[in-house]
């Protein structure tokens, strides 16, 4: 069996398989396609390997990527922090969203802001920056207010589900919780929050929200734990405020 490249025989189906029993088909397949194109004839035998190499560590970061956004709930989400409109209407600085596109937040443990009204844009914001930590190996979860309470009153009666529910969101990488505050939170679910934020205190949690800070004590009936909840979500947040209309009745 010869190939294009006539430094090598093409790719026999036998040496084909074995890269698959070794589970680097990824990497089959590249050495395969590289063999059949007559432009690559040139080629050394190290030059293929290590094309085969970085075209398997390109594909199993892929496949890693897709996971975390899926396991984030961002995996439908086109959101782009280079997407981000600075509308002058919006006051919404471009350089506060640079530097959070850098990551120093998640790597600090910093809390983010995001405050604004219905429709201008947080949670796009959010969403991006949410992506955009999936994208440089940060685990990610993302619910909106009402998701946060669902999935707390999902396992409310399983102990187990709701201590791994608990244990997941307090060890991510990156909490964020969109709508916050939007409706009261009852005492079982003030609980479950307390109960994350009480070990993220060294981990990065975004909050996005149409209420400034002050209003969100209305939110919970328990007010003990209100005042240990926001505490630890207002230690040196960063703040980002956007103003404007609604965008969805443009």
């Amino acid at each position: 069996m010869t190939s294009p490249n006539t430094a090598f025989p093409a790719m026999s189906d036998d040496d084909y398989e074995l890269f698959k029993q070794f589970r680097i088909t990824a990497m089959g397949e590249a050495i395969r396609t590289l063999l059949e194109d007559p432009a690559t004839a040139g080629l050394t035998g190290s030059q293929i390997i290590r094309y085969g190499l970085h075209s398997l560590k390109h594909h199993r970061d892929n496949v890693r990527l897709a996971k975390r956004r899926k396991a984030a709930h961002l995996d439908t989400s086109t959101a782009c922090v280079e997407n981000i409109h600075y509308d002058s209407n919006r006051d919404l600085d471009k350089a506060t969203i640079d530097g959070l596109a850098q990551l120093d937040w998640v790597r600090h443990g910093t809390n983010v802001i995001v405050q604004a009204p219905c429709g201008v844009g947080k949670t796009y914001i959010v969403k991006a920056l949410g992506l955009a930590a999936c994208e440089n190996g940060y685990d990610v979860r993302y619910y909106t207010h009402h998701g946060l309470i669902r999935a707390i009153e999902e396992v409310t009666d399983d102990t187990g589900a709701y201590y791994q529910l608990i244990d997941d969101l307090s060890t991510v990488d990156v909490l964020i919780i969109d709508d916050f505050a939007l409706g009261s939170y009852a005492d079982a679910h003030t609980r479950a929050i307390a109960d994350v934020l009480d070990r993220r205190e060294s981990s990065a949690t975004v909050l996005a929200s149409q209420l400034q800070p002050q209003d969100w004590y209305r939110a919970f009936d328990n007010p003990g734990f209100s005042e240990a909840i926001l505490s630890r979500l207002l230690k040196h947040p960063i703040v980002v405020a956007i103003n404007g209309t609604d965008r969805r009745r443009q």
